[in-house]
């Protein structure tokens, strides 16, 4: 059996809708439906600091924890569960005890029980450390940042095409990690 390791955010829920819709309700409506960089602030049109703090706010709301599923996540954590393989969750989206109680919950509604272990860091902190103690795994994450400490730390790592991380994915091709459309490309 194999250890799959995933991000949460952008790989099995939905954050970048949910926040979308956030910041619609907010007044905020962004000029594309996606973020084309990991700059919130260029597709919010506001400045980084601000943004930062919209991000805090969403992921300290109730709608933080009714985050949808992707689709192809629902399918491929139901057949590893199903295999027998060992799944984990490592997320940086904060380690405030409300705000883990809200994305556990919102993994339980959507996965049910296929997560025992879900690792929530503060905000933007390095994976790095955890992904050193969970090795050997399969890593899956949509930063490429977070993909390449996935790398150093020994795991295979796959990186899921998101608008956000398309600059970083070199004419199709990398020599470090596997870029994937889906993950069913995974398995």
């Amino acid at each position: 059996m194999k250890h799959f390791i995933f991000d949460c955010d952008d790989v099995l829920l939905d954050w970048v809708g949910g926040f979308r819709d956030f910041l619609v309700e907010i007044g905020h409506t962004p000029a594309e439906p996606r973020p084309r960089d990991w700059s919130m602030a260029e597709w919010i049109g506001i400045e980084d600091a601000a943004t930062f703090r919209l991000i805090e706010i969403f992921n300290s709301s109730p709608a933080f924890g009714q985050l949808k599923p992707y689709d192809d996540a629902l399918e491929m954590v139901r057949q590893l569960k199903d295999e027998g393989h060992t799944l984990t969750v490592l997320t940086s989206c904060s380690d405030d005890p409300s705000i883990v109680n809200r994305r556990v919950q919102n993994l339980r509604d959507c996965f049910g029980d296929a997560f025992p272990r879900v690792i929530c860091l503060p905000l933007g902190q390095s994976k790095s450390q955890w992904l050193e103690v969970l090795r050997p795994g399969i890593w899956i994450e949509d930063n490429y940042k977070n993909a390449l400490c996935g790398e150093r730390a020994g795991h295979k790592t796959f990186i899921l095409r998101r608008p956000h991380n398309r600059k970083h994915e070199i004419d199709g091709v990398d020599d470090v990690v596997t870029w994937v459309g889906t993950l069913a490309e995974v398995i």
